[in-house]
């Protein structure tokens, strides 16, 4: 492997890695949200995991996004440009998140354990986000 091959996986292992700290704090909030909507907020509503997931998810999206631009990525679009595409990629990311969501959440053990249905749909849904939002910002994928 060429030196600069090994400097530009470095770099992206690098930048992988930010974006997950970043991620880190906007997932404590979804999750910290989540878990607030889902067991005090509506926890007598039959489809309490949806209802908690779409208003959590909405919430951390715009940390997510504060915290992608001033730590992450270098924005090659203009601000509110970048702004909407983000919230296209978090938008289709919230519909295949809802429809894992509420399919896993047909389990009972998922039903009952629904921090733990959260963070498997979070871990699923981290190279989504990130191939994609760094498009969104740096107009380019690798």
């Amino acid at each position: 492997m060429s030196q600069s091959n090994f400097e530009k996986i470095k770099e992206l292992f690098f930048l992988k890695f930010k974006f997950a700290l970043t991620s880190s704090i906007a997932t404590l909030v979804d999750i910290g949200l989540f878990n607030v909507f889902s067991y005090l907020v509506f926890s007598d509503l039959e489809h309490r995991a949806k209802i908690s997931h779409i208003l959590s998810f909405s919430l951390a999206v715009i940390v997510n996004f504060y915290l992608q631009r001033k730590f992450i990525f270098e924005m090659k679009r203009t601000l509110n440009k970048t702004f909407f595409l983000a919230l296209m990629v978090s938008f289709v990311g919230l519909i295949l998140s809802t429809i894992l969501i509420s399919y896993l959440d047909g389990f009972p053990f998922f039903h009952h354990y629904q921090y733990i249905l959260k963070l498997i749909v979070t871990g699923v849904f981290f190279f989504y986000n990130f191939y994609f939002k760094r498009y969104v910002f740096e107009k380019r994928f690798v």
